[in-house]
């Protein structure tokens, strides 16, 4: 945990201090951005003629609900592989060994 937050605030640093940082951030920003426009144009294509037009407002059903869903579901995909995936001591603080994340059996003896 502390290594999440120093991670944090040495990120906040890079980003406020340096120029490469803030570089660095906008690509992840613009990486984020083009992934919810795509998921946008999914829903454009799905619901387009139930969708009101923008200055009547959001209908949350046909236009956040399908983002999220979408985000969830490329998630539950990426996980496996990607940083998001939990990764857990080998064992507790009272020392017994931990439930192991992966689904490869194991040998007792």
């Amino acid at each position: 945990m502390v290594t999440l937050v120093a991670f944090a605030f040495a990120f906040a640093f890079a980003v406020l201090r340096w120029s490469f940082g803030r570089a660095v951030l906008e690509t992840l920003t613009d990486g984020v951005n083009a992934v919810i426009n795509s998921s946008n144009a999914g829903v454009q294509s799905l619901f387009g003629p139930l969708l009101p037009d923008p200055e009547e407002g959001v209908v949350f059903a046909l236009q956040v609900l399908p983002v999220i869903i979408f985000f969830a579901s490329l998630m539950s995909v990426l996980g496996p592989a990607g940083p998001s995936r939990p990764r857990p001591r080998p064992t507790s603080s009272s020392g017994r060994p931990r439930i192991s994340w992966s689904s490869a059996p194991t040998s007792t003896g």
